[in-house]
């Protein structure tokens, strides 16, 4: 949704509806670990023992972000008061984003009573917004490690 502030003079009573805009996202994490160490021992005598140790990991890891944004303007002009929510705590919303001194604070919109204007006014026409394409992505990680070692301890035995 697009709001225009500064024709409105910062006055929700003078602000006016633009045009919806719809996000839809849709995101997948797929992550694969597996592991594995073995120990073998080689030769024992007296005080020393020597083993063998081998082990290996694997990480397979996939994360796929998909969004798709539409658009569309409800073809008259259509006042903010229609889709005012009277309940939003703008003094909670500010105090994580402190204001520039001097900006009134602005009223929240009403999701429901700006999905039944949509609904309303026949589904206006959306068009795809293509800047939305430069979030998609598809990306994949495959890491693997291996190792061989021998270890030989002493000990002393009374």
């Amino acid at each position: 949704m697009n709001i225009q502030v500064n024709p409105s003079q910062n006055n929700a009573a003078n602000a006016t509806l633009n045009a919806w805009e719809t996000e839809v996202l849709k995101t997948t994490d797929r992550d694969v670990t597996a592991s594995f160490d073995v120990r073998m021992p080689l030769a024992t005598g007296g005080k020393t023992a020597s083993f063998l140790k081998a082990g290996g990991k694997f990480k397979d890891k996939r994360k796929v972000r998909a969004i798709e944004a539409t658009a569309a303007s409800p073809g008259y002009t259509v006042p903010f008061s229609q889709l005012q929510d009277a309940g939003f705590r703008n003094d909670r919303f500010m105090s994580y984003f402190p204001a520039s001194p001097g900006y009134a604070g602005f009223p929240g919109i009403d999701p429901e009573a700006s999905r039944a204007l949509y609904a309303s006014t026949g589904r206006p026409q959306a068009e795809v917004d293509r800047e939305g394409d430069a979030e998609n992505y598809d990306a994949t990680e495959r890491i693997g490690a291996a190792y061989v070692m021998a270890v030989s301890s002493s000990s002393a035995r009374s």
